[in-house]
C-alpha cells in the first residue's frame, strides 16, 4: 500500500477538529453546517484508503477557500483568504454558501438572557444594516423564549418574523418562507386577534415570489391585504399592498402561459414526430378571414430607446471625495435594449429589457485606468434596490485592468461601484433628448412617462395676447410653471403647498432629464398648452405638478375647474379664489376636499365648490364630468393639472382596478377623456 500523501494524512487525525479549532482563522468558520459537512467528507474519504484520495482533497482545497486554509493549518503553514475569495466561490458554486450567521455572530449573543433585549439590540443592528448580527440577535431570542415556560404567541411571532424579513434581505427564501409560516401557525394556536398579520403574510409572499410559488405568493398578498384593512393601516399601504396583488398575478398568469406553452409545445412535438414516422404530411393552417377580439398589436420601440439610454449614460460621471473622478465614456455595441408596446382589447401594456455594458475612465493622481460597469436585470418588472433580490432587481458587474497597482488604482476600484447607482437612476428614472416649443428649441429635461397636461381658458383675445417668453418657464399670458419633485429627492419636511408657492412665485422651472415635445396650438379663443412624452419607462417614485398663478392683470369673468386638492392645484385655487373666482376642486380623498373647500372658503368668501374622484378610473372620470354638467352647465375655464405620485419609492409598477397602469391613467389617457367629457361646457 502506497503511503498517503501530507494533505490526506493529516484528515485521517482523529483530533481533527480540535486542531483546526486551536488555529485562529479557521475558527471562523467552525461554526458553518456546510464547511463542517464537507470537513467530515473528506476526512470519511481519506480514512476510505480510495485510489485518488489525494487529488480529490486537493480539488476540493482548490475550489473552497476555507477548506485550502484548513489543509495548511494542519501543515502547519498560514494561509488569509479574503472575503471577495469566499464570495467568488460561491458565486461559481465551487462551495456551498455560507450560513448567514458565523461564529463571530455568535459570540455576539452567547452571554443575553433576556429575549426582550435580544430583540431590541436585533432591531438596532438591523437599522444599521447589520444583517448577520440582527439575525443572530433574533434566533438567540427565540431560544431564551423556548427556555421559558409560558411566553406570549406575539412575542415568538414578533421575533420570527424579524427573522423572516433578515432572510429575505440575505436571499434565503426558503429559510423565510418557514420562519413566517412558523409565525402565522403561532397567531393562529393562539387565536390572537389583535396581533397585525398583513407582515407575516406579505413576506412570506415575498419568499413565495423568490421561490417561483406564484400561486401561493397571491394567496399571501391577498391575506396581507385583508388585514392590512381589519386593522385600518393608512390608505397608501392599503394602495401599495393592492398593487402588489395586482403584480403577483401578472407574474403568476405569465407563468402559468409559460407553462402552458412549453407543454402545448412538447404536445405538438410528440405528435409531430408521429406524423412523421407515419409518413404523412402536416400542412399548416391558412390565415383567418375575420380578425379575433383577441387581436393583439406590438409596437417596437427598441431602436428608440437603445438611443435615449445611450444619450443618459454616457457622461455619468463619479467624483470621489480625493478628487478622483469615475466616468461613462462608452455603450458598447454588446448592450441588449429591448423595448415595446402591446395592445390588446384597448389595453395598453409596456415591456422592456436591457443589459447595459458601459466602458468607463477613472482619473486620480494623473494616472487613468479603463474598467467595464455590466449593469443587467433591468425590465419591466424589476426594480432599482440595493441589495434587493437578484431575481426582482437591477444588477451589476465590475471589471477593469488587473495589470494596475498602486493606491490611486485601489481608489478607483473602491469608487468603481458607485457608477452602479448614478447609470441605474439615469436608466430608470432620467434620460436626455431635444426637444422643441414652436419657435424656441431647448433642451428639455423631462422624466420618460406618458404626461399630458391641458390648460384652456376663453380670456379674450386682448387678454390672451399669447406672450412668449422664455425665462426658465413658459409665460402664455399667464405665468405656467412645470416643477418636478423626484421620491428619492424629496427635500426633509417637504409641504406641497410651501413648495408650490415658492416654485410657482418665482417663475422657475424644474424639470428632470427626459425628451418631450411641447406644443402651443391656438384655436378661436381657446388656447391649448399640451405636453406629449413618449412611452419609455414604468411609473417611478416621482410626481408632476402644474402649477398656474394668474398674472397681475384682471381675469375677465373666469370659472375655474381645478384639478386637485393639495400641492400646487391647492395654491392654484387658492390664487384663484382670492380672485372672487367660482372654484370648482376635486380630489381622491373627501375629508381632504371637504377641508379644502372650508379653507378656501374661509380665506376668501368666494365660491367653492368640492368633488370627489379618482382619476385613475376612467369610470369616476365620467362620474365626475356628469356631475359637473349637472349643477355647472358653462365653465369659462379649464385646468387639468395630471400629476400623481402614489407613495411608492421603489419604482414599482401600480395597476388601476380597470388594468390600467396607475401613472400612465391618471396623467395620459384619463385626462384626455376627462377633457371631451368637460370641453362642451367652456363658452365660446
Amino acid at each position: 500500500m502506497s503511503m498517503a500523501d501530507p494533505l490526506t494524512a493529516s484528515l485521517q487525525d482523529e483530533k481533527l477538529f480540535e486542531k483546526l479549532v486551536q488555529n485562529a482563522e479557521v475558527r471562523k468558520h467552525m461554526a458553518d453546517k456546510g464547511f463542517i459537512a464537507e470537513l467530515e467528507r473528506l476526512q470519511r474519504l481519506a480514512n476510505s484508503q480510495e485510489e485518488g484520495a489525494g487529488q480529490k482533497v486537493a480539488q476540493a482545497g482548490h475550489r473552497d477557500p476555507r477548506i485550502m486554509q484548513a489543509l495548511m493549518a494542519l501543515q502547519g503553514h498560514g494561509l488569509q483568504v479574503e472575503e471577495k475569495d469566499l464570495r467568488r466561490a460561491e458565486e461559481l458554486g465551487d462551495m456551498q454558501r455560507r450560513e448567514p450567521v458565523q461564529l463571530e455572530q455568535m459570540l455576539l449573543v452567547k452571554d443575553l438572557e433576556d429575549a426582550e433585549v435580544a430583540r431590541q439590540q436585533g432591531n438596532e443592528h438591523f437599522k444599521a444594516g447589520r444583517l448577520p448580527e440582527a439575525l443572530a440577535h433574533y434566533e438567540k431570542g427565540l431560544e431564551l423564549l423556548k427556555m421559558q415556560p409560558e411566553v406570549p404567541a406575539s412575542s415568538v411571532a414578533t421575533l420570527l418574523s424579524n427573522a423572516a424579513l433578515c432572510y429575505l434581505k440575505l436571499k434565503w427564501p426558503d429559510r423565510a418562507k418557514k420562519k413566517a409560516t412558523m409565525a402565522i401557525v403561532a397567531i393562529k394556536q393562539a387565536e390572537d386577534q389583535s396581533f397585525d398579520q398583513s407582515k407575516l403574510y406579505y413576506r412570506r409572499s415575498l419568499a413565495c415570489e423568490a421561490l417561483q410559488e406564484f400561486g401561493m405568493a397571491v394567496d399571501d398578498m391577498s391575506r396581507a391585504l385583508q388585514h392590512a384593512k381589519a386593522v385600518a393601516q393608512s390608505l397608501a399601504e392599503q394602495h401599495r399592498l393592492k398593487g402588489e396583488v395586482e403584480r403577483l398575478k401578472k407574474l403568476k398568469a405569465s407563468a402559468e402561459a409559460e407553462l402552458e406553452r412549453k407543454q402545448q409545445q412538447k404536445t405538438n412535438e410528440k405528435s409531430a414526430e408521429v406524423h412523421r414516422l407515419q409518413g404523412k404530411e402536416v400542412k399548416g393552417e391558412g390565415y383567418s378571414s375575420q380578425v379575433s377580439s383577441e387581436y393583439l398589436t406590438e409596437q417596437d420601440f427598441s431602436h428608440w430607446t437603445m438611443s435615449r439610454v445611450k444619450e443618459a449614460v454616457i457622461g455619468v460621471t463619479h467624483t470621489a471625495e480625493n478628487g478622483a473622478t469615475i466616468q461613462i465614456v462608452e455603450l458598447q455595441e454588446q448592450s441588449k435594449v429591448t423595448a415595446s408596446i402591446t395592445n390588446k382589447k384597448g389595453k395598453r401594456a409596456l415591456y422592456y429589457e436591457m443589459d447595459l455594458h458601459c466602458a468607463w475612465l477613472g482619473k486620480s493622481a494623473g494616472n487613468e485606468m479603463k474598467g467595464l460597469i455590466r449593469v443587467y436585470n433591468i425590465a419591466h418588472d424589476t426594480k432599482f434596490e440595493l441589495g434587493g433580490d437578484e431575481n426582482t432587481s437591477y444588477m451589476y458587474q465590475l471589471g477593469w485592468d488587473q495589470r494596475l497597482s498602486g493606491v490611486w488604482a485601489d481608489q478607483l476600484k473602491t469608487e468603481a461601484p458607485e457608477l452602479f447607482d448614478l447609470v441605474a437612476v439615469k436608466v430608470g428614472v432620467e434620460c436626455t433628448a431635444k426637444s422643441t416649443c414652436r419657435g424656441f428649441p431647448t433642451i428639455f429635461d423631462i422624466k420618460h412617462t406618458i404626461f399630458r397636461c391641458t390648460l384652456t381658458s376663453n380670456q379674450d383675445n386682448r387678454n390672451a395676447s399669447m406672450r412668449f417668453r422664455w425665462k426658465g418657464g413658459l409665460l402664455l399670458g399667464l405665468s405656467l410653471t412645470l416643477s418636478f419633485w423626484q421620491g428619492s429627492n424629496l427635500m426633509s419636511g417637504y409641504k406641497a403647498r410651501g413648495a408650490a408657492r415658492r416654485q410657482v412665485s418665482s417663475e422657475s422651472i424644474a424639470i428632470p432629464k427626459y425628451g418631450s415635445t411641447v406644443q402651443i396650438t391656438s384655436h378661436a379663443n381657446l388656447q391649448m398648452v399640451q405636453i406629449d412624452l413618449p412611452v419609455f419607462l414604468p411609473p417611478v417614485a416621482s410626481t408632476w405638478c402644474l402649477g398656474i398663478l394668474w398674472s397681475s392683470r384682471r381675469v375677465m369673468g373666469i370659472c375655474a375647474y381645478e384639478a386637485t386638492s393639495r400641492g400646487i392645484g391647492h395654491f392654484t385655487a387658492e390664487q384663484l379664489a382670492r380672485k372672487n373666482q367660482v372654484v370648482l376642486v376635486h380630489g381622491r380623498k373627501p375629508q381632504r376636499v371637504e377641508r379644502t373647500v372650508s379653507r378656501l372658503q374661509k380665506l376668501s368668501g368666494a365660491e367653492v365648490h368640492g368633488f370627489v374622484a379618482d382619476l385613475s378610473l376612467m369610470s369616476e372620470v365620467r362620474k365626475l364630468a356628469a356631475e359637473v354638467k349637472e349643477k355647472f352647465p358653462v365653465l369659462n375655464g379649464l385646468l387639468n393639472n395630471a400629476g400623481t405620485f402614489d407613495g411608492d419609492y421603489t419604482g414599482k409598477r401600480v395597476v388601476t382596478t380597470e388594468g390600467n397602469e396607475y401613472s400612465l391613467a391618471v396623467m395620459l389617457w384619463y385626462p384626455n377623456d376627462r377633457h371631451s367629457c368637460v370641453i362642451s361646457l367652456i363658452v365660446p
